[in-house]
């Protein structure tokens, strides 16, 4: 059993690796207690979204307990089940597997975030469609492009895509909207995530980008998309080994 306490005092939060800091409610101490498979870390990720949705509205009652369980016996991957408990009032959600467990926490934390705590449904939700994906067009580096990088937008992100913060976050904001597939394209990324023994000058180092003005008369059609024009103006924008890069 994993215990938060909201009040006056210190607030202590057992998850994982996360600790929260002290927090008051005008309406005085608040509990809210998390029971179940608390350790898995998308139910770990689950809590973290309903403390958030706390914080940001304030708790919708003095106690409220929320347990968390897998049961793959009676529900499909995905799927989960929501049912009210009392004494203390509060949630029993049971997913098909960890994800589906995740899914039913998550709507536990919008409806806190819209204070429709109150109005949320009982019973069982199941995925329409299996798998929700993201087409990625994913800027490498200037000499590994993807398929829009002629365009100052795409330019600008390439640092974006060797941050990890970057991915961490985008990969949470997939999470809470129930997108379960990430596909990244890019026309040729092997020199900028492989080493080939045979032919060691073809690994890049570095992160480069150009700084040449770029304009609309780019074909669609894949074949020009670095000009000779864009390599004699360029800037590094993050100095990564190959080794360093395949370790990303």
């Amino acid at each position: 059993m994993v215990r938060t306490l909201f009040s006056k005092s210190a607030l202590v939060c057992l998850l994982a690796s996360t600790c929260f800091s002290s927090r008051t409610w005008a309406d005085g101490p608040t509990s809210i207690e998390f029971r179940g498979d608390v350790r898995v870390p998308q139910i770990a990720f689950a809590i973290d979204e309903i403390l958030q949705s706390v914080f940001v509205v304030g708790s919708p009652q003095p106690r409220l307990m929320i347990e968390f369980h897998v049961d793959g016996t009676s529900l499909p991957a995905q799927g989960y089940r929501i049912e009210r408990i009392e004494n203390p009032a509060g949630f029993r959600i049971t997913g098909g597997d960890a994800t589906g467990a995740m899914y039913g926490g998550l709507d536990v934390a919008e409806a806190i975030r819209i204070n429709a705590l109150s109005e949320l449904a009982e019973g069982e939700r199941r995925p329409h469609i299996e798998r929700r994906g993201i087409k990625f067009n994913i800027p490498l580096d200037l000499r590994t492009p993807s398929y829009s990088d002629n365009a100052d937008s795409f330019q600008a992100n390439i640092p974006e895509v060797w941050s990890v913060a970057f991915w961490h976050e985008f990969l949470d904001e997939m999470a809470r909207h129930r997108y379960n597939v990430l596909t990244l394209w890019n026309l040729h990324p092997f020199p900028s995530i492989v080493r080939v023994p045979e032919f060691p000058d073809v690994a890049l180092n570095d992160v480069w980008r150009t700084r040449v003005r770029l304009d609309d008369a780019f074909s669609h059609s894949g074949s020009d998309m670095v000009r000779p024009d864009m390599l004699r103006d360029v800037e590094i924008v993050r100095r990564m080994r190959i080794d360093e890069k395949i370790a990303f």
